[in-house]
């Protein structure tokens, strides 16, 4: 549990789909024709930078994974990739203004990434928001969110760091 969501524990693999995953009716038809999906991509690598390891075709599992590709022979028609990650190779500061190290490939991806090197909403549009005026709340659960008459956001939250035993905290936030 962390300020970040799922995306502190994922791989952060962010290779696009193939365009024909879209065209599959049970996607709703906003997302399959508003025209929007390209750019929606283009906004994200902007603010998470995917990129393949430089040397990505010379580790351990690379290699295998190559190896065990030729024995397919010729009834596969794909060649190996190095997957685009949303992690920075290289010390850089990112879009939010982060100063960010650089991997350690100490392959903590999935677990979370003590480092600081993988591109998390954490890292990125959460410290973007916080620039722009909002305030994140911890240790809260979102128990019902509701739209007022004058158009703001109401959102009603559970608090919880009380202690064991104590009643429930509700908190409302208006947004």
């Amino acid at each position: 549990c962390g300020v970040g969501g799922g995306a502190l524990v994922n791989a952060g693999v962010a290779l696009r789909p193939d365009r024909r995953v879209f065209d599959d009716p049970v996607w709703p038809g906003q997302i399959r024709q508003d025209g929007l999906l390209d750019e929606g991509y283009r906004r994200a690598e902007a603010w998470l930078r995917p990129n393949a390891h430089p040397d990505a075709s010379s580790m351990t599992k690379y290699k295998a994974l190559s190896a065990a590709n030729e024995k397919l022979g010729d009834d596969i028609e794909h060649d190996m990739v190095a997957p685009r990650v949303v992690v920075s190779f290289e010390e850089q500061t990112n879009a939010a203004g982060i100063q960010q190290p650089a991997c350690t490939l100490c392959g903590d991806c999935c677990g979370g990434c003590n480092v600081g090197a993988k591109n998390t909403v954490a890292l990125t549009y959460l410290p973007d928001a916080v620039n722009h005026g909002a305030e994140l709340f911890t240790h809260t659960k979102v128990r019902h969110i509701s739209k007022s008459s004058d158009g703001k956001w109401i959102i009603e939250v559970i608090r919880l760091d009380t202690p064991k035993g104590s009643p429930e905290k509700i908190q409302t936030l208006t947004a």
